[in-house]
Parts: structure tokens; sequence; C-alpha cells
């Protein structure tokens, strides 16, 4: 009986110690991709900073030269400093968002958003009524004075958030660093109090309160993500954008923006598996 326990002992441990060893035949463990490649969606969220230029910028540095030349010749009365001050703009950082799906291991196809603001610095003719004549005389006159105020004051030129369809070209795939260009089309709504662009008398008056408006947009830019790891990496960007805009306070006008941007990228369907995608 003793000798029966021991030959089964000695059996059971050859079997489990060929069972341990690994396989002449095994296919070796497959290699995890890294970087762009087909069938994948992927998450995008980056921020940065913007410069402008365009019509919506133009028409108001126009308007302020112009108050500024009247106001140093006398033509309009300042009431309020003896010097003029300057037009600027400030525009906010900008930030974007995108999902992208790759048909190829070179293209891709998806949706993006982008939102910022621009906020003009300088000053403004305001409508003043005076009264003339007897406040009971029938012939009881109101008229307008036009005065300049040099106090520098701050307003909302553009804030806007744009919703467009995009289409990227790859130039290396599976790779850690993935460098791209891509083309962006599409539109959206913005708010603006910027002065108006026809040629009337309320052209010459900044409005109260913002106007709502929409806007066409296209753009075109290149980056390159560099990751870091199988399901997310770093992005940097560079975009140029021109808006076609229109509002209720002024008919048409254009925004062009170009923007530096950082940020993520999330491989998403690698995220979502929880399995390393392999080398084919």
């Amino acid at each position: 009986m003793t000798y029966l326990i021991l030959i089964l002992a000695f059996f059971s441990t050859m079997t489990f110690a060929q069972d341990t060893q690994p396989s002449v035949n095994a296919a070796p463990p497959k290699k995890a991709v890294i970087g762009f490649q087909k069938g994948q969606f992927y998450l995008s969220a980056s921020t940065g900073l913007l410069t402008a230029s365009g019509s919506l910028i133009d028409t108001d540095r126009s308007y302020n030269d112009t108050l500024s030349t009247q106001s140093q010749l006398g033509l309009i009365e300042n009431k309020t400093q003896p010097f003029v001050t300057p037009f600027k703009y400030k525009p906010s950082g900008s930030n974007s968002g995108s999902l992208e799906y790759s048909l190829t291991d070179n293209i891709g196809v998806g949706v993006s958003m982008l939102q910022f603001s621009i906020h003009g610095n300088g000053q403004s003719r305001y409508q003043n009524y005076s009264n003339t004549g007897a406040s009971g005389n029938s012939n009881y006159v109101r008229t307008k004075d036009q005065t300049l105020y040099s106090v520098p004051g701050s307003y909302l030129m553009y804030s806007g958030t744009n919703m467009m369809l995009s289409g990227s070209y790859h130039f290396i795939s599976k790779s850690v660093l993935d460098p791209y260009v891509h083309l962006k089309a599409g539109g959206g709504t913005f708010l603006s109090s910027s002065h108006r662009n026809l040629y009337d008398d309320d052209k010459y008056f900044l409005k109260t309160g913002d106007f709502s408006g929409l806007s066409k947009i296209v753009g075109i830019g290149a980056g390159v993500n560099f990751f870091i790891l199988e399901e997310m990496g770093i992005k940097f960007e560079l975009e140029h954008y021109r808006q076609y805009l229109s509002s209720t306070n002024f008919s048409s006008k254009t925004l062009d923006t170009t923007h530096v941007q950082i940020g993520l990228v999330f491989n998403l369907t690698t995220l979502q598996s929880g399995v390393p995608k392999v080398q084919k």
C-alpha cells in the first residue's frame, strides 16, 4: 500500500511538471500596439492661446481711431479726460475637444468642438439726449447730442462655440509619435456687442447688451500625438480658423483666429475593452 501511494505521488509530480513547462510550439506573446491604428475611437481635449484678426476687429479698431481723430480735432466734445484711449482686444484661452474614428491606419473622421471669447477695450460714443424748450410748450423738442467718453471700457466682442465635422490624415501609424493634418467645417452660435458695419447713425454707437448670432466656420490644422501609454498620449496642435458671422446687431463680419494648444488624447477602444490591442 505504501509503495502504491509512492508510485501515484511520483506520476502526479511528473504530470504537474510537464504541465508547467512552456510548450515548444506555443505562440510567443503578442505585442501591444501604441499609436493611431484602424478601427479605434480617440477622444481628445486641449486648451491654449489664440490670436485674432478679421473685419470684426477691424471695424472696432477703425471706430476707435475715428473717435480719437475727432476728439483731437475738437469735433466731438470730450467731457471726461483730455487723452484718448487706445483700442485693444484681449482673447480668452481657447478650448477644444474631438472624437475621432480611424477608418484606416492613416485616415480618421470625427466631430469636434471649439470655444473661446474676445473682449474689446477702448472708447465709445454714446447717445445723450438734451431737451430744448419748456416742458409745457407744445413745441417741446428732444435732440440728440453725440458725446465722446474716453474712459477705458471693456465690452464683449465675441463669445461663441462651434461644432464641426473633421477629416484627418495620420502620416505614421502604430507609432508612439503620431503626426497628422486635418480639415474641419461646421457652424455655431455666438454673442457680441461689437459695433455695426451699416452706414447709418447706429454704427457710431456701441449697443448695450450682447446680441446673439450665427457663424459658419472652416479650419485647417496640424499636430502630433505623443503616446506615453497604449491608452493615452499628449497632444500638441496648431490650427487656423475663419468664421463668417451674422447677428441681430450686424449683417456680416469675418473673424480669423490662430490657436496653439496642448492637451491629452485617449484611445477609448483600449480603455473600454481593458485588453491590449495586438499587432497584426
